[in-house]
């Protein structure tokens, strides 16, 4: 295509979407093979976004919002990590509810909290000190004010090839852990 007709294409273009735009009159739908974009951002009928589906860490991120421009909902992946999840926001944009999976196994953990704790109970793969791979399974309940769980029932490779442990820890009154077994 020549200068003059990339020109004249440009402005028939540039034309007819001002016109679209400026009379918020319905486009017409065409069929499209293919859309490249680093963002997509749906307006609702207020004129606030609904949703928004971007990149992000290396992966992609689909947000919906609420009534009042709050983010809501998070689903997506992130290359960093390996993680995929859904997460459930309050209006302050803490995880209310959230499912992850992370990788090489897909060792997935489900956090459900409230408006005072986030992640009050935590199921499925535990977080330890140790960072890949995942081999501590269980479920752990968190009080206020402090960083240590105050119930945890959980499983975690022993100490012999091939054997598994199995244990319950409670969080006394005074700080000190029961733990059984021993």
């Amino acid at each position: 295509m020549n200068d003059f007709a990339k020109v004249l294409m440009s402005s028939l273009i540039g034309t007819m979407l001002g016109y679209a735009l400026a009379s918020r009159a319905p486009i017409a739908a065409t069929e499209a093979q293919r859309v490249e974009t680093k963002e997509l951002v749906v307006i609702g009928e207020a004129g606030r976004p609904v949703a928004r589906i971007a990149g992000r860490s290396g992966g992609a991120v689909l947000e919906i919002y609420d009534g009042t421009g709050n983010k809501a909902v998070e689903l997506g992946f992130e290359e960093v990590g390996s993680s995929r999840f859904l997460r459930l926001l309050n209006r302050d944009g803490r995880v209310l509810a959230g499912l992850s999976s992370s990788a090489p196994k897909g060792a997935a953990t489900l956090y459900l909290g409230d408006e005072d704790l986030q992640g009050r109970i935590v199921v499925g793969a535990i977080r330890t000190d140790v960072e890949e791979p995942i081999n501590d399974w269980g479920m752990e309940i968190q009080r206020r004010g402090s960083p240590v769980p105050a119930f945890s029932l959980f499983t975690m490779p022993g100490r012999a090839p091939n054997t598994w442990s199995t244990g319950i820890r409670i969080i006394k009154e005074d700080g000190k852990a029961w733990t059984a077994p021993n």
